[in-house]
């Protein structure tokens, strides 16, 4: 979210300043749901100006109130077309409640209207991800990376569209790049224990999932990578114990309980398998 700020019509529809006042101090001393009811009641009243709408929105959106805060910003752009943050935080709360088409449109009228703001088309760019139209959303990423090479929401973004795309080599490149920024970054790891492993390249899920562990000790991307490992140098008993400890953080998979059957029944504790399976069953009969 950009900070409010006026427009090049602020004055019209001017606020009554009693409850803008009223609402900024309750604000400020922390009751924002009571500074939000003064504002309500001033629009309410046939009082809405850009500052109302404004300062409502911003509370709405304190407040997680992410649908509420759109409308008010939308509200606020029949005021004033012209308004320099509105169409931005417009496509936040769009994008905060999964509304993608309609944040991709006021990311793209924000970036129009201000073609040096990198962060709309990045926005766009993430949304259309979202829409599945990956080859738009990497033209957007590559756009912002030729301006701005190690943008690193731009650049995790070209990530995500190439390994969408099936351009695997590209897609680890990238994430590669992005470690060497954000060493830590548990998306980038994820992801780069996913590409590995559908290279069969077990070497580089070991690494990347004892880099997520340490970077996320509770990961389950990263147990299930060192499961991966296990199965494939068929360390069974390292297998039972990781598939085991997925068991306890994601009970309700699948895929955990029938590992952790095959991994007891090659270590032949029969009982211990049966019982996993039956669980597994439980969970997808067919």
């Amino acid at each position: 979210m950009k900070e409010n700020g006026n427009g090049n019509n602020a004055g019209k529809g001017r606020a009554n300043s009693g409850a803008l006042a009223r609402s900024v101090s309750l604000h400020l001393e922390g009751r924002r749901k009571e500074a939000l009811d003064v504002l309500a009641e001033a629009i309410n009243a046939g009082e809405s100006s850009t500052e109302v709408c404004s300062a409502a929105a911003l509370i709405q959106y304190e407040l997680g109130l992410f649908d509420e805060a759109a409308a008010s910003y939308e509200k606020l752009l029949t005021l004033d077309p012209g308004h320099p943050n509105a169409y931005f935080n417009a496509a936040i709360c769009h994008e905060r409640t999964g509304h993608w088409r309609e944040a991709s449109g006021y990311f793209r009228k924000a970036g129009e209207m201000d073609p040096a703001r990198l962060d709309a088309r990045v926005g766009t760019g993430i949304c259309l991800l979202h829409l599945e139209q990956t080859d738009a959303a990497l033209a957007e990423f590559d756009g912002v990376l030729a301006i701005e090479p190690g943008h690193p929401t731009a650049l995790f973004g070209k990530g995500v569209a190439a390994q969408k795309l099936g351009h695997q080599d590209e897609a680890i490149a990238v994430y590669q790049a992005v470690l060497e920024r954000k060493p830590g970054s548990e998306e980038c790891l994820g992801n780069l224990i996913a590409l590995s492993l559908s290279k069969n390249d077990y070497t580089a899920v070991q690494e990347y999932s004892e880099r997520l562990l340490t970077a996320n000790p509770l990961s389950a991307a990263a147990v299930e990578g060192l499961a991966a490992c296990a199965f494939a140098r068929e360390d069974f008993e390292a297998a039972a114990t990781l598939s085991a400890k997925l068991t306890e953080s994601q009970p309700d998979k699948f895929e955990n309980w029938f590992n952790l059957g095959v991994a007891r029944q090659r270590l032949e504790r029969v009982a211990e398998a049966v019982a996993a399976y039956k669980e597994a069953t439980r969970l997808r009969p067919e």
